[in-house]
């Protein structure tokens, strides 16, 4: 027998991680944010400038509820004596978000720098 099997009692059963939970909870309202944000805008008729800085500070919104969403699932990663299925999830749905953000700025660069080379041509 291994001292990790030693330590956890056999018949307790153990619970979840509360960083766990809010850590899906907050990377599950950080993908739909944007996405809400943006028919409420189209809801109300805003203009289009308008709804374009509402959808931007939703993008925002979604990258810092993301990592915060990913910090609190590594956390829940981390403690002992808890179930880890949330934070896994976690961290997998606040990653989405991160790497939606990450290809977009991406395309952003590839797109400034491909209008910058045909300025000179």
């Amino acid at each position: 027998m291994s001292l990790i099997e030693s330590e956890q009692p056999q018949n307790e059963e153990l619970p979840h991680s509360v960083y766990g939970i809010v850590s899906l909870n907050l990377a599950l309202c950080s993908i739909i944010l944007p996405f809400v944000l943006l028919v409420i805008s189209t809801a109300f008729g805003l203009d289009s400038e308008i709804a374009g800085v509402v959808f931007a500070l939703g993008l925002v919104c979604m990258v810092f509820a993301g990592i915060v969403a990913f910090t609190l699932g590594v956390i829940g990663v981390c403690q002992s004596r808890t179930r880890k299925v949330f934070s896994v999830l976690g961290i997998t749905f606040a990653s989405l978000p991160l790497m939606f953000a990450f290809f977009f700025i991406v395309i952003g660069i590839i797109i400034g720098f491909i209008a910058g080379i045909q300025r000179y041509w």
